[in-house]
């Protein structure tokens, strides 16, 4: 592979994008550029020191073994880029070329459904636009290799929403003139860890007991289009599946019961949870409750990460095998020390809240549509903040009944 070799990542301040640039930077590679929409937005001067699955980058060495201890990245270069304004991103994707002619550049593409155009309310057809914007800027700009994050199975029956609009931008990408490679992971660990909760002997999630569910963590993921972006000849005109764990609700349980010994857990749905998000995100209840309770799930081909993992040396990122829900216990540090209780007086105060605010969503549904028509539009997004408001009261009374002992 002649030529030196410029790495355009998009979605750097987000969760995908950030452990790709992780894993990249793993590798001693310095010619990175991240594409932001605002250069001088905040988020985007201080896109390396996004904390990975919540926890501090001295952890994550710890249990990952990860070479690069610094969440500082030395000479990546921040560049202005905008998902829904084709002209930005071919000027974004042709930055390395100016700086050095005999640059080939190599993308690292993801699509989401909540841009900031859009008030960050929840539409597969925004997502769908900016896909294609993304495919037909790089063909314009005429980028050697692009790595596209999917989804797994969007191309099969019975898929929710936000996975069919995944499977159109496959598509537009397949009939373009672009090199291509498709990842495609299934459910987040870390996902499932911001709507779920681990307390003593407690641990929740959205869907029953006995449903298995494919998982991969955002590391496998990194590190994957890590490795496919710099060996992509090796890669070109493939779809590869990212899943590491297949594991049930009361498989989890038993799990941590084991690796915490003298405490016995159980698996309980989150009932408040699955109530919000059927109540004022119904697309993400298709996606996190329907989907894999009626269609079983991703039903992805395990094999795919198995395989590339095996590159995964300790040369380049100082780490070998997949993040399982042992490491995943690990990074968040459920596997020693107390536990928050599984009640306490905040948690019904917070909860009673959110029902309160469940109660304000359905009555907004039966009003009138003239008064209603906008907000509606709105509920996706407002859904979710309310969602992130109660976890942040959650855990900080959690936080204060630790101080408190």
């Amino acid at each position: 592979m002649s030529g030196k070799i410029a790495y355009v990542i998009l979605g750097a301040t987000g969760n995908q994008g950030s452990h790709v640039v992780k894993y990249l930077y793993s590798c001693s590679i310095k010619d990175i550029y991240v594409v932001t929409r605002d250069v001088n937005n905040p988020r985007s001067k201080q896109f390396e020191q996004v904390m990975f699955m919540g926890r501090r980058d001295e952890d994550v060495c710890g249990v990952l073994g990860f070479a690069h201890k610094s969440q500082v990245f030395p000479g990546v270069k921040v560049i202005a880029g905008d998902l829904e304004n084709k002209s930005s991103l071919v000027e974004a994707f042709k930055t390395p070329m100016k700086d050095n002619e005999s640059y080939k550049v190599v993308v690292f593409a993801m699509s989401t459904p909540s841009l900031a155009s859009n008030g960050y309310a929840i539409s597969a057809e925004v997502e769908e636009q900016s896909g294609r914007i993304i495919v037909e800027a790089a063909e314009e700009a005429k980028v050697t290799h692009i790595v596209y994050s999917s989804v797994a199975n969007c191309d099969k029956e019975n898929r929710p929403k936000y996975h069919r609009s995944k499977k159109n931008i496959e598509d537009c990408l397949k009939a373009s003139k672009n090199s291509w490679t498709i990842l495609r992971p299934v459910s987040f660990y870390e996902t499932w860890a911001r709507f779920s909760k681990v307390k003593s002997g407690c641990m929740t999630g959205l869907v029953k007991p006995d449903v298995k569910q494919q998982w991969v963590s955002l590391h496998d993921l990194g590190a994957s289009a890590a490795t496919v972006l710099r060996k992509y000849e090796q890669y070109k005109a493939r779809t590869i599946d990212l899943v590491a764990d297949e594991l049930s609700g009361n498989e989890m349980a038993e799990k941590l019961t084991q690796i915490r010994k003298q405490e016995t857990f159980r698996y309980s749905i989150a009932w408040f949870m699955r109530l919000l998000l059927w109540v004022a995100a119904h697309d993400i209840y298709e996606e996190r409750v329907t989907f894999p309770e009626k269609e079983g799930g991703y039903k992805a081909n395990k094999q795919d990460l198995l395989e590339l993992s095996k590159t995964f040396s300790e040369e380049e990122f100082k780490r070998k095998g997949l993040v399982n829900f042992e490491r995943v216990v690990m990074l968040n540090g459920w596997h020693q020390g107390p536990l928050a209780s599984s009640w306490g007086i905040g948690d019904y105060a917070i909860y009673g809240l959110g029902f309160l605010g469940a109660c304000f969503a359905t009555m907004a549904y039966l009003l009138p549509e003239s008064v209603w028509t906008e907000i509606k539009k709105r509920w996706a997004f407002y859904g979710l903040m309310l969602l992130f408001v109660l976890n942040l009261l959650i855990r900080v009374a959690g936080l204060l009944r630790k101080k408190d002992k």
